[in-house]
Formats: structure tokens, sequence, C-alpha cells
């Protein structure tokens, strides 16, 4: 589970922002919060803000860190890390740290980089409800935890400047204490935005393998009015023609395997008189048919979605049915759900706790994006009309307030 994500000099965020999935004292929809000791967990929190706010970079920030962790040993010596540091910070580390817990621990992990270097990183966990040293990184300076000083020293001689510890103890040690927290960005962690969206292969291999997945998607979009019979993939490897293609570059494609024979797929929605490609379905069966295996897959293995402008070409039933899947969720697992949207008809009290709606906001002085939940407000009723003070730019600015686009577009301002 997350319990708490941190970031600053990323993107539009410059100054540090915490994100918190911690439950606060109100009372409502107790049923619907996990529990982890002394805390209690939200399972869903929504995230509102106009255009250019920060909303994305959000979500974005938390699939950076993943990726870093996931994939940071594949960098060579030399290489730069990548990044995108606020544009006035540039020269200011970018910062990232998380809480969570994995198998009943709460972990906390976090690390600090510049263009080609680590500055800072540690790792601790609370075994006893007591925090408790794994690691700590200082640059080239590295200190353990009494219990694990012996197995992780041998592995500094492998570390590199742009390479972050966790993940390359993670290759060299079997420690439990390290795999857990390598397997929650590895396994746990799924982020989904317009630059992250590689659904399409999993659903399909899903309903190839698994006979129930492919009667479960049939059965859904039968219920939601696409009244299909039976849905047909194939996937095929074809070769690319390299005839037209620099010579630098083909050779980089015939160096990687399967670069230059990728794979195809094709898939069919099944009527009663008639096929179509999934291409001439609407955006929105497309977006469904990307989105239920890979959501049935974070409810049943409990993990954390984060999830950029859920409701985009999706019916507003959908959505709140989707959104309740989640909230009466029974399982054994406890899965996370955290996304970001303009549907005002969500913004009801009777749905959400006030610790689970934010706001991102541009701050102009400070040029940074600022988040914070409706708890945090002074003077917000619990009966109180939350989607009409939203729209009337109550909790958080909103676009155009006090004019209009046609004043905006008007002649005058071209000089008609």
């Amino acid at each position: 589970m997350l319990l708490e994500f941190k970031v600053s000099n990323y993107k539009s965020i410059r100054e540090q922002i915490v994100f918190s999935m911690l439950a606060g004292k109100d009372d409502s929809h107790e049923a619907e919060l996990y529990s982890l000791g002394n805390y209690r967990v939200l399972r869903m929190a929504s995230v509102y803000g106009a255009n250019a706010s920060g909303k994305t970079t959000l979500i974005d920030a938390m699939g950076y860190m993943a990726f870093l962790v996931c994939e940071c040993t594949k960098f060579q010596e030399g290489d730069a890390i990548p990044r995108r540091p606020h544009k006035l910070s540039l020269s200011e580390p970018s910062e990232l740290s998380v809480q969570f817990e994995m198998d009943g621990i709460r972990y906390v992990y976090g690390f600090s980089v510049m263009d080609h270097e680590v500055q800072e990183e540690y790792l601790y966990h609370f075994p006893a409800g007591r925090p408790a040293k794994i690691f700590d990184r200082d640059r080239g300076n590295f200190s353990f935890g009494a219990a694990y000083k012996r197995e992780l020293t041998d592995i500094i001689e492998k570390s590199k400047g742009n390479k972050l510890f966790l993940s390359t103890a993670e290759a060299w040690c079997r420690l439990p204490q390290i795999v857990q927290p390598f397997r929650f960005f590895k396994e746990q962690v799924m982020v989904h935005t317009s630059e992250m969206d590689n659904w399409l292969p999993y659903s399909t291999n899903e309903i190839q393998q698994n006979g129930k997945a492919k009667k479960m998607m049939v059965d859904f979009f039968r219920k939601i009015g696409v009244p299909i019979r039976d849905i047909l993939v194939k996937t095929e490897a074809k070769e690319i023609s390299l005839a037209n293609v620099p010579p630098q570059v083909r050779e980089i494609l015939r160096a990687v395997p399967g670069m230059a024979k990728p794979n195809f797929i094709e898939v069919k929605f099944v009527y009663d008189s008639y096929v179509l490609d999934l291409q001439e379905e609407s955006v929105g069966t497309q977006k469904l048919f990307k989105m239920i295996c890979p959501l049935m897959d974070v409810l049943s293995k409990g993990k954390i979605l984060l999830y950029d402008e859920l409701e985009r070409s999706l019916h507003p039933a959908i959505v709140s049915n989707l959104l309740a899947v989640v909230k009466k969720w029974r399982g054994d697992t406890q899965p996370q759900l955290i996304f970001t949207t303009h549907d005002t008809s969500l913004l009801d009290l009777d749905l959400f706790r006030r610790d689970q709606i934010w706001f991102a906001e541009r701050n102009p002085e400070t040029k940074s994006s600022e988040y914070y939940s409706l708890v945090e407000l002074k003077n917000v009723r619990k009966d109180e009309n939350i989607r009409k003070g939203y729209v009337m730019g109550r909790y958080a600015p909103i676009p155009l307030k006090g004019s209009s686009l046609m004043e905006v577009l008007d002649g005058e301002h071209y000089g008609a």
C-alpha cells in the first residue's frame, strides 16, 4: 500500500509537495478504509485542477520514480540520469521519496539525483513500529544497519554513481529488506498516462491465455450495451522492411532482439451479423478493452493504480461503476486507485471523504504546482455541495473566472 509520496523539482513541481493516503480523523466511509497498525489508509483519491495545474505531473512523478528503480541498472557508467527538473531549478537536485507497506512492514525509501549522479539515497523500515536503518547513502559514502552491514558492504564496489543502490543491491543479494522494496516499484505500482499507455499487449495476452478473462470481457461489453458475441485476437511477428532506414538506425534495430520483427496485434469484435476491428470501435470502447484486464489485475493482486484523466472518453455511469468496484472491493487484497479527473459529478461527499478529494494549483509566485486536500481547507461542512463550490472556484482556481472565452477571442485582440 502507498502511504505517502513526496517530490520536489520535477517538471512543474518546484517546491516539495506531500501527497498522503493516510486517512484523517473524519469518520465518514469508515468501511472503505484499510487498517495498518495504528494507521487508517485510503483506498482511493481523486485529483482536480485546471489545465496545466500539475495533475498529470503528480501521476508522472510516481511513474518516474518506479522507472529509475527498475531500469537504472541498465545505465552504462557515464550515462546521464534521465530527469526533468523544473525550468527554474535546473541546477538543483530532483528529490523523491515514498512511504509504503509491503507484507505488513512499513518502509521509507527516497533519493536525490542530479543529471549524472545520485547525491543521496536511503531506505528504512519499521519492523517493530520504530525506524530501523537498512542503508543510507551520501554520494559514494554508505552506512548500513547492523543487521545488513556484512551483506550490503560487499555490494558497494558494484555500485555506480549514476545507479540507485537499491536497484544494484537487489541484483546481487536476496535480503527480504532489499527485495521487498524493489518489488513494490516493479510489481505493485501501475501508472497510466497518455505517455505510458502500454496495456493493449497485456489485455490481448490475457484474452488469449485465459478463457475466464475473455468471457468476463465479452460479458462486460454486453452489459454496457456493446452486443458482441466474441472477441478474436491474433498476434503475429512481422519483419519490418529496413530498406529505407538509415544505416546507423538499421544496425540498432538488428542488434536489439525483436526490434526488427515486432509483434503486430489484431483485435476484432464479433457481432451477430458483422465484425469490426478494434480501431473501428469508439475511442471509449478501445479504452475499456485495454483497461479492464489491468484493472482486474490491480484488484486481484492488491496493486496501486495511478490513472491520469480516468473519465476521458467514458460515460459518467461507467466511471461511477468502475469506482464502485474499487470502493466495494472485499477480497483478500488491498488495491488502491489514485486518479486525476475533470468530472465534477464525482465531487460528492456521499461518494468520497474530504481527505480523498485533492486539488492541484499552480502558484503564480513560486511557479510551482501545489497540492492540497479538501480536509485541509477551513470551513468546509460535511453536508456542503462540493461540486457547486468547486465550479465557483471556492477550493481551487478555475479557468476564465471573471471573464469569458468570447472576451479572449474577441475581434479587437486581432485588430479586426
